[in-house]
Parts: C-alpha cells; structure tokens; sequence
C-alpha cells in the first residue's frame, strides 16, 4: 500500500494506480510528481540526491531531496546536509538516487544576466572579469548574501581572486582557499559576436588561398560583401598597393584601429616615396635652387608663415635657408618643415 498525506494532515492510503487516479482526479500536487529520476546522463549542479534512509551521522534524512551545488573531482554529487554543512553523496555507498525537478529543463541555469552583460556557467577558478554567486554562504564568510551576483575585481599578489562584498571590502571567499567550491558558481563574461563585414570595413587577413597574392597580416578594404558566386562572398583590396582578391569568412577578421592606422602611415610612406624616385632622390631630399613651400609658422623659430613659398638659398644639410618674396633673413628651416614645389632640374631660371 502507497500512502499520500494532505496538506491538512489527512493521510490516504491505497495501490499506486488507486492514488494515481485519485491525484489526476482531485489535482493533488505529491512531492513525487514534481521530481524525475535522473538514470540517462551524469549528476549535475541544480539536480537533486534522495537518500533511502536516515544516517544521523552525516545528518541526512531520508527521503529528502538535496539540491545538488557541485561536482567533486571524483564525480559525487556535493549538498548541504541538515545542519548546513558541505557533504558528499558517495556512488559507491549506493544509498542514494539522483532526481531532477520536473520542468527544470526549461530553466537556463548555465547563463546568467546582471548589468546587461550576459554570463556563462564555467567550471574553473574565478578570474577578473567573472562574476560569482553563491548558493550557499558557510557561517566563516562574512558579508556575502547567498544569490547576489559579485563581479570579480583583482588578483592578489598570490593568485587569489577577490571581490567587493556587501560592505564593499575585499572578499577572497571566491577563491580556492576559501569557501567550499560547491558552495558558488563562476560565470564568465560571453563575448559578443563581432559584427559581419561590410563594404568600407578594414580587415585583417589571417589566413591566405593559393588564388590571391596576399599575405597573411595584410590589411584590405572589402569592396563586396555579399558575392553569390560560390564560398567566397569577400572581395577586397589590399591598403599598401591595391591588390584586389576574394575571401572565404573566415580569412578575414576585423582590423583594430591602430592596425589600420599602421597600414595607412606605410601607404603614404610608399606614395611618398615612390614621388621622389620619379626625380632620382630619396624621401625629402632637397637640393640648393628647389623651390618649396612653407608648412607651419615660425617653423624652426623662423619668421616664415605657413604658405610661404621660396628657394633654397644653401647646400641643404640639417638645416637650411630658404628664400621668400617676404623674407631673407631669420629664415633657416629643417626638411620636415617644407615640402617640394618644383625641383631645380626643371627651373629653367636656375
């Protein structure tokens, strides 16, 4: 004979299927009816253990469920007994079953929100950037409440992990010398998905095809993003000298702004001397006879404005003078401070 006991203490007996019919019919809720038996997957966090019997010495009841907070490093489930301590469900005593509650399924405990931000459920040391809670908070850690969300902030100067408690002191409960690791979870922040490529977007190649000349850490522009031609829906060209390729998805990856910056300085770098070779010389070699123009006020603590056009009045060294309708003294410049108007090859006065 089974029995059910009511809310209002009444206690009714009969076979299985007599109270089956009986709870269907009246829509009583038993205990049972809210817990599955876990027989297809390992023990998890957030499952249940149900011992067979009392054992007072480990301070179990029988037939209570106990949530499950952790795993330990040989696969029993851990719990909080009757008197709030850590324990063990030990498989090899095979006094004990593993439940679920029914509908538990339908409850994400691996991720967590708070601030916005959303978290995942790791099995590892907590390290900044985490964020811990704790399911059950031993009577030696202070100011923590069980179910608050801490973020963790540091790492001392041995490796322990801390964060701000309720008090906002340093707490290092998180920590391996701290409290019980069954008794918390870490979640780590889950990064976000970088946005797809577009036209116009600079990226970076990290892995090269044997159709296009490009290198790996070449910087491109993508000109298409979309191709329907096969796997390679990328077209792009190359920042330094306008090589154009396609690319399958994962070849490219967003460029960094400094990155970008990089290859942009070495393209003006190329331009710019690729300019002086057309005149035999080398980036920003000035000659006596060149005509320049001025870059800045006062450069070089000259009397020169910016604009002012001029000649080159001596052999060209570290500093030189140049020249202006406005000026001829006070005037001396660095090759920095000018930039090349008409070499003197081409000066039919000079």
């Amino acid at each position: 004979m089974a029995k059910i006991t009511l809310e209002n203490g009444m206690v009714i007996e009969g076979t299985v299927e007599e109270l089956k019919a009986m709870t269907e019919a009246f829509g009583v809720q038993t205990e049972e009816a809210e817990y599955r038996k876990v027989t297809d997957r390992k023990p998890k966090a957030g499952d249940y253990v149900k011992f067979y019997d009392d054992d007072k010495d480990f301070d179990i009841t029988g037939g209570k469920y106990y949530e499950i907070a952790g795993i330990d490093f040989v696969g029993d489930p851990k719990f909080i007994d009757d008197v709030g301590d850590v324990n063990n469900a030990i498989f090899d005593d095979k006094n004990f079953e593993v439940f679920e509650k029914v509908g538990a399924e339908t409850i994400n405990t691996e991720k967590l929100t708070h601030n916005g931000a959303e978290y995942t459920l790791v099995h590892r040391k907590a390290q900044p950037g985490d964020v811990v809670v704790f399911t059950k908070v031993q009577s030696f850690v202070d100011d923590v409440t069980a179910g608050e969300v801490y973020k963790i902030v540091g790492i001392d100067d041995v490796g322990d992990a801390y964060f701000k408690d309720d008090v906002n002191e340093r707490n290092f409960s998180a920590t391996e010398g701290g409290a019980d690791r069954s008794t918390y979870k870490v979640y780590a922040l889950v990064a976000k998905p970088e946005p797809e490529l577009k036209v116009g977007d600079y990226a970076k190649v990290v892995a090269g095809g044997k159709w296009h000349p490009l290198n790996t850490g070449d910087i491109v522009e993508l000109l298409i993003d979309n191709d329907p031609g096969g796997t390679q829906p990328y077209k792009a060209k190359q920042l330094t000298d306008e090589h154009t390729a396609y690319f399958e998805v994962s070849q490219l990856v967003r460029a960094t702004d400094e990155e970008v910056a990089e290859a942009k300085r070495k393209l003006a770098e190329k331009v710019e001397t690729e300019k002086w070779a057309k005149i035999g010389r080398k980036p920003n070699e000035f000659k006596k006879g060149d005509i320049v123009r001025i870059k800045y006020d006062e450069a070089y603590q000259s009397y020169h404005k910016a604009g002012d056009i001029g000649e080159i009045t001596t052999e060209p060294c570290d500093t030189f003078r140049v020249k202006t309708p406005r000026i001829d003294s006070v005037n001396w410049v660095r090759p920095s401070d000018i930039e090349l108007i008409a070499p003197v090859e081409i000066r039919f006065n000079a």
